[in-house]
């Protein structure tokens, strides 16, 4: 009877440190959410003291959960703002390449996910990895989520981004991720069309539609 209750007290102690850990995990990823929503309003004011305290934050959260896909998204949104802040496109690859790692550990973990997908093909085209990944990224986000807003607005930037380079089946499909994104949000489809110079050769091929007037005006 001793040896039972000694082997049920280990068990619960164990039980007990795994959901302790976990739970920290995700405390610990509110808060790295919290640093990148409060970046996403004011770029002017991110630090890269700020963006190496939240990576080690991911560090700490993938190493108590490394199965959790969502981990390696956000360490990978973090890394993209620590390449944002770099002083040079030579300085800031490393931190993409970095970035495009953690999506490939997180569609391996959870191939479903549009997200992930699609912001790895956004990152592929900065970086200019037109490889079989990025167009792959295309057709998976396109299949898993044609209703996420953010997944269609970053296959749109991708394929703006590579739009002379990736031939007429992939124009055709970010022409066909700016109608899903401006079903949701014409104004941010408007902004992004404007920024790569693209408005005609997009819109020209564009269904018709109140929103799609609208992003193209």
């Amino acid at each position: 009877m001793k040896v039972f209750i000694f082997a049920l007290s280990l068990l619960v102690l164990a039980v007990c440190y795994f959901c302790w850990r976990w739970g920290g995990a995700d405390v610990t990823s509110y808060s790295v959410k919290y640093s990148i929503e409060r970046w996403q309003k004011d770029p002017t004011k991110v630090s890269v003291s700020d963006i190496d305290a939240a990576l080690d934050k991911t560090d700490t959260m993938i190493n108590a959960w490394p199965q959790r896909a969502e981990y390696y998204d956000l360490k990978a949104k973090v890394l993209w703002y620590r390449a944002v802040v770099a002083k040079t496109l030579t300085e800031a690859n490393p931190f993409l390449l970095d970035a495009i790692e953690m999506h490939d550990h997180a569609i391996l973990l959870r191939p479903q996910w549009p997200y992930s997908w699609s912001s790895r093909s956004l990152l592929k085209s900065y970086v200019g990895q037109l490889d079989d990944d990025f167009y792959l990224g295309f057709d998976a986000a396109a299949k898993y989520g044609p209703w996420e807003k953010s997944s269609n607005l970053m296959l749109l930037e991708a394929g703006l981004v590579s739009w002379g380079e990736i031939g007429s089946r992939y124009t055709s499909l970010t022409v066909q991720a700016a109608e899903r994104a401006a079903a949701h949000d014409p104004q941010s489809v408007k902004v992004l069309l404007k920024k790569y110079g693209k408005k005609y050769p997009v819109c020209s091929q564009m269904q018709i539609s109140p929103r799609q007037t609208k992003a193209c005006s």
